[in-house]
């Protein structure tokens, strides 16, 4: 299995308690490459690690598509996240994309993980610049990332990466969102 990561490292057991409920692995799923951010994992730092997940180059989809899966669950044990975060699928799909989706969530349940997923329209509204109207969509994601965590991210950085960091992002959003709503109700 291959994978490229950013500050992924192995953590020490104290490090490994820290995680829990809230912390959370947002997932942007592909065919070919998968991107993942981790939040919440280390103390005072929204973003802990982003990467992505290869598929086996020049495989059959079922192969890549395994790789994938593995490179996630392998993830899902180094941080102990308490939610799983995927953008679902928008469109035309590859039965395999849905697949993976779908297996996504059964991974969760059986984990006892919660699980949430935002359309790709919703990750833009919550994560792009206002103003970019005009620019193609991976174009508004990564400056409204940038914008966010300014400096972080270089050009080598995979855009599936940077769109896992978003739906981090628009995740973030949801949950200050609803602090504020329950906040007022009382």
């Amino acid at each position: 299995m291959s994978t490229r990561g950013h500050r992924l490292r192995r953590q020490d057991q104290a490090k490994r308690e820290l995680a829990g409920p809230d912390c959370f692995l947002a997932v942007d799923p592909g065919t070919h490459l998968c991107g993942w951010a981790a939040f919440g994992v280390e103390p005072g730092e929204e973003l802990s690690a982003y990467g992505v997940v290869l598929g086996a180059p020049g495989k059959s989809p079922l192969e890549r598509m395994t790789n994938i899966r593995e490179g996630l669950m392998l993830r899902l044990d180094f941080f102990m996240p308490g939610t799983l975060v995927v953008e679902a699928p928008a469109g035309h799909i590859a039965p395999s994309l849905a697949t993976l989706v779908v297996e996504l969530a059964a991974l969760a349940r059986r984990r006892r993980l919660r699980f949430q997923t935002y359309y790709p329209a919703t990750v833009t509204a919550a994560v792009a610049l206002r103003g970019t109207t005009g620019w193609p969509a991976k174009r508004r994601l990564r400056a409204g990332v940038e914008a966010v965590y300014p400096g972080r991210f270089g050009e080598d950085v995979d855009q599936d990466a940077i769109d896992a960091v978003a739906v981090g992002l628009c995740h973030l959003s949801h949950l200050r969102e609803a602090r504020i709503i329950e906040e007022r109700r009382i």
